[in-house]
């Protein structure tokens, strides 16, 4: 058994907890509980027992040796990895103070855990349950898909700007994103389909953009014997293509659900209206990469929304048993596949790296340094949005009795 499932356990009980604290405060109670742990483990499995740690060592000790701003002795690195520049440049930073991979993979746990803690805090309606849903959906595949998920980290930073239409805050979080890795260009469809007005051109237009990418990606196996892409791992991957169809049956009951119990909200503008578009993505492209097994790495982009859709779809039920029924077989579902299903393999046999004085103390350097930053920008956005509700409430009073003058 993974270690990762008794982290979850330990999740679950404090989540279990919590439901008997009140206040917003608990909320930061539980991150503080949480999210050491999370880092610790994320930090300190041994890389000699993770798919493709060992890769992402290779390369950390190379990037050590190499001028990044150099463009031939980059081409020379980039002939032997594959990552995208805006990793290059975070092993590169690292490498610079030390030549321990694990301290990397520390500040980058730090980094993706931190980001996701992040926007949970700020957007999510529980956050106690987001995180608990962090943990089954992603929080296993992060610890060796690292670039994707520090990627779609800043994917989710990009929220609020799509629902507030700054185009270029978007753009500049999405530049940062796309640096760590290529697939979060997909996301840039949700900012310009948010604008829509008219529900069935949204649906329509997000339909087709979906199967576009499968026929596309039905032809990726001539392209890459042609061009040398370098994806054959992911093209003659059999695991992967068989957990499409499985995350487009559990989409389509999430989308449903989401759908039919949210109603006409779901269309208004704001996080609901994000999560509908994001989650009707992800069916799509579920359904059309049954066989394509390159097309999970686009759903991944998408599939993070159910962090927030799940806690939405508690709120708005309002009989506390088909909360407590529809939280269930939510999490169960996803904890059976992610530590006893088809994944579990790929951390089955992980071991935890015993590690020395130093990393102890980068872990708690960076740990403390995380934590305070998270609850800081927190804290920060709760004083901002209550002084805009206050001004609002200003400028409503106002406008009010300038009509009553007026009469």
């Amino acid at each position: 058994m993974s270690y990762t499932f008794y982290v979850f356990l330990y999740c679950l009980v404090l989540f279990l907890l919590m439901l008997f604290k009140g206040g917003k405060s608990k909320y930061e109670v539980y991150l503080l509980l949480v999210l050491p742990v999370l880092i610790y483990v994320h930090s300190f499995l041994d890389p000699n027992t993770i798919v493709d740690l060992p890769l992402y060592r290779e390369s950390f000790a190379d990037v050590r040796l190499t001028n990044v701003f150099n463009p031939v002795d980059l081409e020379i690195y980039r002939s032997f990895h594959k990552e995208e520049f805006g990793f290059i440049l975070l092993l590169k930073l690292v490498g610079l103070f030390t030549h321990d991979f694990n301290v990397f993979l520390c500040l980058s746990s730090c980094l993706l855990l931190g980001v996701y803690s992040y926007v949970i805090l700020k957007l999510s309606p529980n956050v106690c349950l987001s995180i608990l849903f962090l943990m089954v959906i992603v929080f296993d595949q992060s610890i060796f898909v690292l670039r994707q998920h520090l990627s779609v980290a800043f994917v989710l930073l990009t929220i609020p700007s799509i629902i507030e239409r700054k185009i270029w805050r978007f753009t500049a979080i999405m530049t940062i994103a796309i640096l760590f890795h290529k697939s979060s260009l997909i996301w840039g469809i949700i900012y310009f389909m948010y604008g829509m007005k008219k529900p069935w051109k949204i649906f329509i237009m997000l339909g087709l953009v979906a199967i576009g990418l499968g026929l596309v990606f039905s032809f990726l196996s001539f392209l890459n014997e042609q061009l040398s892409l370098g994806y054959s791992s992911y093209i003659e991957g059999e695991k992967t293509g068989k957990s499409n169809l499985v995350s487009f049956f559990m989409g389509l009951g999430l989308f449903l659900s989401y759908f039919f119990i949210c109603r006409k909200k779901v269309f208004e503008n704001g996080l609901m209206k994000v999560c509908l578009l994001s989650l009707y993505v992800y069916v799509v492209l579920s359904l059309v990469g049954i066989n394509i097994s390159l097309l999970s790495r686009f759903t991944l982009v998408f599939q993070t929304s159910l962090f927030f859709v799940i806690p939405t779809v508690c709120k708005m039920l309002k009989n506390k048993w088909l909360k407590f029924g529809y939280v269930s077989s939510c999490l169960i579902c996803f904890a059976y596949i992610n530590y006893f299903g088809s994944f579990a393999a790929y951390l089955a046999n992980t071991k935890l790296f015993v590690f020395g004085t130093e990393q102890m103390l980068f872990y708690l350097v960076f740990t403390g340094i995380t934590l305070y930053s998270v609850i800081y920008l927190y804290e920060r956005h709760l004083k901002a949005d209550k002084k805009k509700k206050v001004d609002n409430k200003e400028i409503s009073i106002t406008s009010s009795r300038k009509r009553c003058m007026s009469k």
